[in-house]
């Protein structure tokens, strides 16, 4: 069985309260938004469940296949985005069990979905630590002439 894991370091992100989630890929740019049913199933990838477990859950929950092929194209998507990545054994902190909030409160599922931006990738791909001379920000490092 394979198991999903969050693409860190080059990714970040953040559950809010209003159950969003947000994403920054850092190594492409982009962002992403993610709705309350996504936002589940990151929280879920965080717990270190394989790809199965998490449809697995949902599928306990809501006995129809819609919403079962929504949970694994949309797995499939984080996947291609490169924000989650494919691990053969689960981490040691990974619980294995899922928290699927669905299950906690009686609500109709909604179909996952996630939004991507790409108009701020210039600046999330700028990197001022790293992109200076010795002097430090805000010092860009001097192109060398190619010979």
């Amino acid at each position: 069985m394979k198991y999903l894991k969050i693409n860190v370091p080059h990714v970040v992100h953040e559950i809010f309260s209003d159950d969003e989630a947000a994403i920054i890929n850092l190594k492409t740019g982009n962002y992403y938004s993610l709705n309350p049913t996504g936002a589940d199933i990151w929280a879920m990838i965080e717990q270190n469940l394989a790809s199965d477990e998490i449809v697995e859950a949902f599928s306990r929950t809501f006995k129809n296949k819609s919403a079962v092929d929504s949970v694994r194209k949309f797995v499939g998507e984080l996947l291609q985005e490169d924000l989650v990545v494919e691990i053969e054994a689960r981490r040691e902190n990974g619980s294995g069990e899922s928290n699927l909030r669905y299950e906690k409160a009686d609500r109709k599922f909604i179909e996952p979905e996630m939004e991507k931006f790409g108009d701020m990738q210039e600046l999330l791909l700028l990197d001022p630590i790293h992109d200076v001379e010795e002097t430090g920000f805000p010092h860009k490092k001097a192109q060398k002439a190619l010979s």
